[in-house]
């Protein structure tokens, strides 16, 4: 009886060899960032990372370590770390327009960790914007206080100086203007004090209001979307 042999080949080593190759270009250098994306039915969360040692192969098996050519197979321990260390989705806008607005719809937060709006508005005039609490003003060492219509109210904006407010303590100015750090330093300190806490529903407000200036002046409101994983955790 004749033997015959058989040659499978369950891989194309070329292939592999390209895929590893690639994978470790994309996470880049010392210097760069890299971006891991996880596709969910609410849409895309993405977290931003740069690498804090160069990625080495595990070294367990007779195969890792090797060259992947060889094998079909290539694993890779990634060192990374996060600036922003929460899966952030596509944030969300809403705007406010003078002589056209009656109520204001907050975004508010459907995930589970908190985030920090950013405002734009028009100038000139005064703005006083809504600020609550969402229930955490002992977070805040706000105890005792019920902060649950606070407003902020804005210096007086000269033409030209449209602002952009950020909530974000992190950030080096709350304010910053078109115009240069006029309204900053015209705020005698006032700030921003609430983040969104997590798993606020959209909420209507009607604590907008302006001062010293005509119809069609606007505030928009941008809030992140963050997660503390890829998946689940609120829509």
């Amino acid at each position: 009886e004749q033997a015959s042999t058989y040659t499978i080949t369950l891989y194309d080593a070329e292939d592999e060899l390209h895929i590893a190759d690639q994978v470790r270009a994309d996470l880049g250098m010392y210097d760069q960032q890299f971006t891991l994306e996880a596709t969910t039915s609410a849409g895309t969360r993405r977290l931003t990372m740069r690498l804090l040692e160069a990625p080495t192969a595990f070294e367990s098996g007779e195969w890792e370590g090797k060259d992947p050519h060889l094998y079909g197979a290539n694993t890779l321990m990634v060192s990374a770390a996060a600036e922003q260390p929460h899966w952030a989705g596509d944030p969300d806008t809403s705007a406010w327009i003078y002589g056209t607005s009656t109520t204001f719809e907050h975004p508010g937060q459907p995930g589970d960790v908190p985030i920090f709006p950013r405002w734009t508005l028009t100038a000139p005039g005064t703005w006083t914007l809504p600020d609550p609490s969402w229930g955490q003003e002992i977070d805040f060492q706000r105890l005792g206080h019920d902060d649950s219509n606070l407003t902020y109210t804005s210096p007086a904006l000269l033409a030209g100086e449209d602002v952009e407010l950020d909530a974000n303590a992190d950030e080096p100015f709350m304010i910053t203007a078109s115009g240069g750090l006029g309204p900053w330093m015209r705020g005698n300190g006032r700030e921003l004090i609430y983040p969104v806490a997590p798993h606020t529903p959209p909420t209507n407000f009607t604590s907008i209001t302006l001062a010293g200036a005509s119809a069609g002046a606007t505030a928009t409101i941008e809030c992140d979307r963050w997660y503390s994983r890829p998946f689940g955790c609120s829509i």
